[in-house]
C-alpha cells in the first residue's frame, strides 16, 4: 500500500469510527467530512481552523518576517538546546519557512518553548532518558505537532489525548502517517477498558478521560487546549488527574472558554502547586522586535511599560494536601 493510499485508508476508517460513535454530522465540519483522496494527501492545508496556522502565511515572506521568524528560532535553540529542535514534517502537506534546510512554522517554535519549558520544569530530560513507559495525557492535540515533537524525542511514552472530534480526525491521521508502525487505539463512549501500556497513541472523542488501565499518567499536558474548555470540564479533568495520582501538569492557556477572566492555571491551583516558567520575553505568537531584545535603555523602558505575555508556561506539581 502506498503512503497515499495509506493516510487514505487511515482517514476513512477515523471517520467511520466517529460515525459509529454518532460525532460527525454536528462535531465535524461539512468541509472535512467531504474530503476526497486528494485532500487528504495535503490534510495540513485543511487543518487552519484548529491549529490557526495555514499555508498561505507561509507563501510570499517578506524578507523582514523570515528574518524575524529565524532570529526567534535562533533564541529559541540557544535557550534550549539543538537536541530538542523537531522541523515540521512535509507530510500531508506540511509547511513553513525553510531554514538550514528544515521547515518551520509558528506551530514548531511555539511547541519548541513548551519543550524548553518542560526541561527547565524538570521533566523532559527524565522522560528522555526513562526506560520505563510513561503516560501522558494531552487535552486538545489540534492536529497532532506537538505530539509528533514529544513523541520523537521521548519515543518510549504512550500519549493519550482528549480531542474534540474535529482534531482526533487530523490528529490521528496525522500522527499514524509519521509512525506508521505506531499501536494505536480508539476509545469511545462505553468502550472497555484500555491497557495503555500496550500502544504508542490512545485516542478519544470528547472531554471526559479515558478509561485506562496501569499506572497513572505521568503528566498532564495542555497546549492552548482547556481554552476550549469550560472551567467545569477543565475542573473535572484536573480532578481525575489529581485522584489518579499524576504527578505533574503543564499548561500554556490564557482562560476558559466560558470564563474570560478566570485564568486556566487558576481552575487547577487547588490541586496541583502551580509555577511558572519564563521562556521568552513575548508570547509564542509574538516576534522579538526591538522592544522585545530592550537593546537600548528606551526599548528596556518601553517593554516594561508593555503588558506580560498573555500566554505563560506553566508547571503544576501535586498537591500532597488540599
Amino acid at each position: 500500500m502506498t503512503v497515499p493510499d495509506r493516510d487514505w485508508h487511515n482517514f476513512r476508517r477515523t471517520m467511520a469510527r466517529l460515525e459509529a460513535w454518532g460525532l460527525t454530522d454536528s462535531s465535524v465540519s461539512i468541509h472535512l467530512a467531504g474530503l476526497g483522496a486528494e485532500q487528504v494527501s495535503r490534510l495540513r492545508h485543511e487543518a487552519q481552523h484548529v491549529g490557526g496556522v495555514g499555508p498561505t502565511d507561509y507563501a510570499h515572506p517578506s524578507d523582514a518576517a523570515v528574518r524575524q521568524f529565524r532570529d526567534k528560532l535562533k533564541r529559541l535553540v540557544k535557550l534550549g538546546g539543538k537536541d530538542l529542535v523537531v522541523p515540521e514534517s512535509p507530510a500531508l502537506g506540511g509547511f513553513g519557512h525553510r531554514i538550514h534546510g528544515g521547515l518551520y512554522n509558528l506551530d514548531s517554535l511555539k511547541h519548541l518553548e513548551v519543550l524548553i519549558a518542560l526541561r527547565r520544569g524538570g521533566l523532559l530530560n527524565e522522560m528522555m532518558r526513562t526506560k520505563d513507559r510513561r503516560l501522558i495525557v494531552q487535552v486538545g492535540p489540534g492536529w497532532g505537532g506537538f505530539a509528533l515533537q514529544l513523541k520523537a524525542l521521548c519515543p518510549n511514552l504512550t500519549l493519550a489525548f482528549l480531542c474534540p472530534p474535529e482534531s482526533l480526525l487530523l490528529s490521528s491521521v496525522y500522527l499514524m502517517s509519521l509512525f506508521p508502525d505506531a499501536r494505536c487505539a480508539f476509545h469511545g463512549p462505553d468502550d472497555p477498558e484500555v491497557d495503555w501500556a500496550n500502544y504508542d497513541f490512545v485516542f478519544t472523542p470528547g472531554a471526559d478521560p479515558p478509561s485506562l488501565v496501569g499506572p497513572p499518567p505521568h503528566l498532564l499536558v495542555s497546549v492552548q487546549g482547556f481554552e476550549s474548555m469550560t472551567g467545569m470540564e477543565v475542573s473535572g479533568i484536573v480532578e481525575w488527574a489529581y485522584e489518579a495520582g499524576c504527578p505533574f501538569l503543564y499548561s500554556l492557556d490564557t482562560h476558559c472558554a466560558d470564563e474570560p477572566d478566570t485564568t486556566a492555571a487558576s481552575v487547577f491551583g487547588g490541586a496541583y502547586w502551580s509555577h511558572e516558567i519564563p521562556v521568552m520575553p513575548v508570547g509564542f505568537d509574538e516576534v522579538l522586535d526591538g522592544l522585545a531584545w530592550g537593546a537600548t535603555v528606551e526599548a528596556q523602558a518601553q517593554r516594561a511599560a508593555q503588558a506580560e505575555p498573555r500566554y505563560r508556561n506553566v508547571i503544576g506539581w501535586r498537591r500532597r494536601i488540599r
